[in-house]
């Protein structure tokens, strides 16, 4: 990605995605942020950190998530974990 991932306290768009897909998402999640959204995605994560919270913090917080579905993401333990937790908080798909 050409920008960070967002960690203020506007709106923003979480991301899912799984990784093994990264060649494509990326363009549309720099599309995305070139329109002037702010974009939090998964990377960065400290060493010793339970991902798993990381995430859910972020996905708690953000206004919109956008799930990226493919064959990898549907078989991937955190994107199914990622929107199981979207949809019992209720966000905006």
């Amino acid at each position: 990605m050409k920008f960070l991932p967002y960690e203020g306290q506007e709106p923003y768009v979480f991301i899912s995605y799984s990784h093994t897909d990264q060649e494509t998402v990326t363009k549309i999640i720099e599309e995305i942020y070139n329109e002037g959204y702010h974009v939090w995605y998964d990377i960065g994560i400290s060493p010793g950190e339970d991902p798993f919270e990381y995430i859910a913090k972020h996905l708690i917080n953000c206004e919109v998530a956008i799930i990226f579905l493919s064959s990898k993401s549907a078989n991937s333990h955190y994107c199914k974990s990622e929107i199981n937790f979207a949809i019992s908080k209720a966000k905006n798909l």
